[in-house]
This record gives structure tokens, C-alpha cells and sequence, in this order.
């Protein structure tokens, strides 16, 4: 009788066990593990191989969710900037989601689930090689109502190397965080923070033209007046960044 019960017990396990845990389709290099859904989802609100960047706690915000029901914002060609372009308040006037130049592109996205948890996604392509490695900044500046949650993810990467990014300087109305330049094809660089609150996003990328140190790379403050609408540089740092125009959102 005891090994009758074992039988059904073990018969039941193989039958819906199956179906509680989903097949890994790729784990990454922090060993988080994705299915075939989830990899997808990263890759069309990204691009292919951000997986890379993705942390466990980023992939627990979607990981019960349909991921088709996620509401998601993104590629919305930015007009070239002039005033025109700005209202009375300062705010630009529609979602700008996308610039390029002849070197990189500027990519911002935004996903929030079924429980209103929103985080913002922002990614930087490089056409070739940069002329020049030193230090980039990558940030956000927040207008009227959001707010960072925690702290954000910053993953730089070539075709054969990842790094990861802490210094990260806060204000109170955005952050901007000091990028390392790898060299090597194939440079990539992704951000991305949970936040709350409702109003205006900017984010903008910065690239060194000249070397410049890491502390001096923190010689910025972050005002919507300031490099796509985000850095304000003083000290050291001033005519060495190449003034890429940002992106925005109001969310």
C-alpha cells in the first residue's frame, strides 16, 4: 500500500511539477535565468543581449506578470531642439524617445506592471570604436514628481566585456552616474532605476572628447538647463563633454 501512495506521489510530481517551473532558456552572467518569454520581452524593449544587465531583482518585477499586459513606451524620434519645441513651463512639449548622431544613438524606454511598479530603461549605442576612454556620465534629471527608487543599474559592454558601475552622484531632482569607456567593437551602455510619482524624465548621455579623470568626471551638477537638459559640468569638467541632446518622457 506504501509504495502504492509513493507511486501516485511520484507520478503526480512528474506530471505538474512541469508545469510550476518554467524551462530556463538562458542564464546570464550574474546568474539570473530566463525563460524563452522573458529573454524575448528584454530583447524588445531593449535589445539583444541586454539580458546581460538584467539583475534578479529587475527580473522579479516581471516574473508573474503576462508580460503582454505590460505597458511599455518607447521609440519616439526626437525633433531636432529649439525653443519653439519648449512651453511656457520649460517642459519639452512631446515624448522624445530616440537620438542619434553619427557616433551614437540614445534609447529610452519605460515599463511598468500590473501593480503599478514602473522602471525606466536607457541605453547607448556606439556606431565604432570612441577615439577617446576615459570617462562618460549617464543620468536623469526629474521634473515635478518623480523620484528614483533605490539606486540605479549601470552595465557597460563590449563584444567580450562587462562592467559594472557604482560611482553615482544624487541630487534631489536626478542622479548621474561616471562611466567608464571600454574599448573594443561593439560598445553598449545600459541603465536603467525604478521610480515613482508622476512628470517629466530627462535622460541624458555625455561623452569625454578629452581624457578626464574620475573625480573629475563628478565635477557636474544636474539641472535641466544644463547638457540634454540634464548636466550642468563646472571646474575641470567644463568644454570637455560633447553636449549630445537627451531624451525624455512624461510618465
Amino acid at each position: 500500500m506504501k509504495k502504492g501512495i509513493i507511486f501516485i506521489l511520484m507520478a503526480a510530481f512528474l506530471l505538474f511539477g512541469k508545469t510550476v517551473y518554467a524551462e530556463e532558456y538562458y542564464k546570464n552572467h550574474l546568474g539570473v535565468s530566463f525563460t524563452k518569454e522573458q529573454y524575448d520581452f528584454y530583447t524588445n524593449l531593449m535589445h539583444e543581449g541586454y539580458q546581460e544587465a538584467v539583475t534578479q531583482e529587475m527580473l522579479n518585477e516581471i516574473a508573474n506578470e503576462d508580460l503582454d499586459s505590460i505597458e511599455i513606451n518607447k521609440v519616439s524620434l526626437c525633433p531636432t531642439p529649439t525653443k519653439s519645441k519648449i512651453n511656457p513651463g520649460g517642459q519639452l512639449r512631446d515624448d522624445c524617445l530616440f537620438v542619434s548622431t553619427s557616433a551614437k544613438s540614445l534609447e529610452m524606454a519605460n515599463a511598468c506592471n500590473g501593480l503599478g511598479h514602473c522602471r525606466m530603461y536607457a541605453f547607448v549605442e556606439w556606431f565604432g570604436e570612441p577615439n577617446q576612454q576615459s570617462y562618460d556620465v549617464f543620468g536623469a534629471y526629474f521634473d515635478d514628481g518623480p523620484s528614483i527608487i533605490g539606486s540605479p543599474i549601470v552595465v557597460v559592454s563590449t563584444e567580450d566585456e562587462f562592467a559594472s558601475e557604482e560611482v553615482v552622484k544624487y541630487e534631489s531632482d536626478g542622479f548621474g552616474a561616471v562611466v567608464p569607456v571600454l574599448s573594443g567593437e561593439g560598445l553598449m551602455i545600459d541603465m536603467s532605476f525604478a521610480y515613482s510619482g508622476n512628470g517629466g524624465i530627462f535622460i541624458s548621455y555625455q561623452h569625454a572628447m578629452s581624457y578626464i579623470s574620475l573625480a573629475n568626471a563628478q565635477l557636474f551638477n544636474i539641472d535641466f538647463s544644463g547638457y540634454g537638459n540634464v548636466f550642468s559640468f563646472y571646474g575641470a569638467a567644463v568644454g570637455i563633454y560633447d553636449q549630445m541632446p537627451g531624451v525624455h518622457m512624461d510618465v
